[in-house]
């Protein structure tokens, strides 16, 4: 099969005139980790076939595009939710999986959540924690660096949490 079919819970980003959809839910409850491209030019679907180590299955996660790759966080994995990146590389055809330093803080494992990256760092906000219970915490990831820290909320009216937002960008 050369498109991906009926799914859910999956996330979509575009590079030039290509759109890549990545991992979901199937009608089946199969949770997959495949990859698929719409060539806009051609209007058709092919299936991408990454090299080397692949990831595992996610769904419910977000992916946004920082230079040449999709950044992959969070969402389900095996039925579990996680705090982890993936990341494909689109000039490589390569997944890679950055470790969290384990002595450093980092997000609480979530889905559900939204996701944007300005200025070379990922802004993830609310979803739904472990204990299923909506979340309105802020982190964001550099990037570069590859370090989490949490931005706490000051406002005068508290943000309630939330899940199944979305979150915008807008560069001029």
């Amino acid at each position: 099969v050369h498109h991906p079919g009926p799914v859910g819970h999956h996330t979509n980003v575009v590079v030039g005139k290509k759109s890549y959809l990545y991992g979901g839910i199937m009608p089946n409850q199969e949770i997959n980790n495949k990859m698929y491209v719409f060539d806009s030019i051609s209007h058709s679907w092919n299936k991408v076939m990454p090299r080397g180590k692949q990831p595992e299955p996610r769904d419910q996660h977000t992916a946004n595009v920082w230079e040449d790759k999709m950044i992959v966080f969070g969402g389900f994995e095996n039925g579990s939710r996680v705090n982890t990146i993936q990341v494909y590389n689109f000039i490589e055809q390569r997944w890679s999986f950055p470790v969290n330093d384990p002595g450093a803080r980092s997000p609480p494992a979530r889905g559900g959540h939204s996701a944007v990256i300005f200025k070379n760092k990922m802004y993830i906000f609310g979803g739904h924690n472990d204990e299923n219970k909506r979340v309105a915490d802020l982190w964001v990831y550099d990037l570069i660096n590859m370090i989490w820290e949490e931005i706490p909320d000051k406002s005068l009216f508290k943000i309630l949490p939330r899940s199944g937002h979305s979150a915008s960008i807008y560069k001029n």
